[in-house]
This record gives structure tokens, sequence and C-alpha cells, in this order.
């Protein structure tokens, strides 16, 4: 059985997110009560989170962490693990590290997207840099704990990992126990040849889930077979967490009442 997560960017963040905003305590009671169970916590830089704040919050709600969210990362401050420049790396890879410490602090697992960064116009060295940035965040990540989840994007986003076979394909030959792979089902819909058969293929290797309906629509305000979907994401077993990451209106917690109400219909899951 699936269980619901929604997004809450921390205060450290600057620009906009897929996420709630506000006071710590005040939105994930908020969430909780309309029926979330977990959160994603979107982090700019870990080391500026106010960790009791948001223990308190999370213990006062009864939400726990689905995931850590490093979005953030590039979207404010532009660090890639890939990058061209090694100082911009090895922040990038400092950053994921403490994202890591977080997570072994908080919970949840870290999740990685645009932080693997672009394989701009020298991908051979852009890859050797990712895999080598990837290894010492999932060494540290096995030392604590922790597992990192690595999401394909579609190519209009990303060029590199852009399928859930391209990404399946590399968590398996990492082979690490510290890395898995999460899917994304708008990123799904728009690099899979079949997407309602990709959350079987990904298997044993699928630790996290995003959802959202087409144009990152709240679900069941787009285009997509959402019912198809869920009940394909249910057959393979997977009962994690599902964080619903949509664009946001006037009013994210009305806009994340609304999602939860029609998710938790199709699938009679808990929030």
């Amino acid at each position: 059985m699936l269980t619901w997560s929604y997004p809450y960017a921390t205060p450290d963040t600057r620009g906009p997110a897929m996420g709630a905003t506000g006071d710590a305590s005040a939105v994930l009671d908020a969430l909780a009560a309309a029926g979330y169970r977990g959160v994603e916590l979107l982090v700019r830089d870990p080391r500026a989170v106010d960790v009791p704040a948001v223990r308190a919050a999370l213990a006062g709600s009864g939400l726990v962490v689905a995931a850590i969210g490093t979005g953030p990362v590039v979207a404010d401050d532009r660090l890639t693990l890939a990058d061209a420049d090694g100082t911009v790396r090895r922040r990038a890879v400092d950053r994921a590290r403490s994202a890591v410490d977080l997570a072994a602090e908080l919970g949840g697992h870290v999740a990685i997207g645009k932080l693997r960064g672009s394989l701009g116009d020298d991908p051979d060295r852009a890859w050797d840099h990712l895999r080598a940035g990837l290894s010492v965040v999932a060494g540290h990540a096995g030392s604590a704990g922790v597992v990192v989840v690595l999401e394909p994007q579609g190519p209009a986003t990303m060029d590199n990992l852009t399928t859930t076979e391209e990404g399946l394909g590399f968590v398996r030959d990492l082979a690490l126990p510290s890395v898995a792979l999460m899917l994304d089902l708008l990123h799904v819909e728009a690099a899979d040849p079949a997407p309602v058969r990709s959350w079987a293929a990904a298997g044993e290797h699928l630790r996290y889930v995003h959802v959202a309906d087409s144009g990152r629509a709240a679900p069941g305000r787009g285009g997509f077979d959402l019912p198809a979907h869920l009940a394909a994401l249910e057959a393979t077993g997977y009962d994690g967490f599902a964080t619903v990451e949509i664009a946001q209106g006037a009013d994210p917690l009305v806009t994340a009442r609304e999602a939860i109400r029609y998710v938790s219909g199709l699938t009679g899951a808990p929030g």
C-alpha cells in the first residue's frame, strides 16, 4: 500500500519550490490534517536547516521524512556533480554528503535528480565526474545507513539518464547497495515508450516515487492515466512513499489537500 507524502521547502531555500513553504510546525500540521503521512524536505544547504525546529514539527505532526530533496542545491546555488569546474563539483559533493547526514539524523532517502548535472560539451569527462562524485556520496551514505535514490528525468530536463531503462542500467552498473532508483510519473510519461510498464521494469531497485499529472498539475487535473499508473505501481508490491510533486497554486495547502483526496480515492491508501 502506498504511503503519501508532500514536499516542504525548508527556510534555507531561496527560489520558488514545488512544495509548501512557511513555518515548519504550521505546514506539517496542515499536511498531517489533510491525510499525508510523510514529508519530503526540499533543502538548499542541509547545514543551514534548523534541525531542532524540524524535528519538533515532525514530532508534533506525526509525519516522518520520506526523503531529502536536493533540487534547491541546483536551482539556488548551481552546484552539480558533473560540472566542468572542480570547485563546483567539490561543493556539490559536500552538499550531497551533508544531505546524507541530514537524512541520517531525520530519516528518509536522499533524492538526486538535477544534482547529477549536464554532460555538456565533454560527455565522457562529465560521466567520469558524475560517477566519481556519486561514488563518494554513496560511500558516505552506506556508512550512514542512508539510501541515495537517482531520478531519471526526461530529455526536456536532462541530457543523461532520461529513461527508466537508462536509470536502471546505471544503478545496476554501479552495484552499490546504498544507491537505488526513484521514478517520477511525469518523467516516465515524457521519456518511456510504455510508461505504465515502467514501474514493473524498475522492480526491486525502485525505492521512491514522485507523482504528478500532466504539466505538473495536481493528480486528476491533467491528462495522464493516473488510475492505470497507480494500479501498476501497487501491483509491483511497492509499499514505500509516493510524494506528490506538483506546481503550487495560490495556496499550496489547498493544492495539497486536493491532491491527497484524489489519490487516496484511487488507491484506498492512507496518507
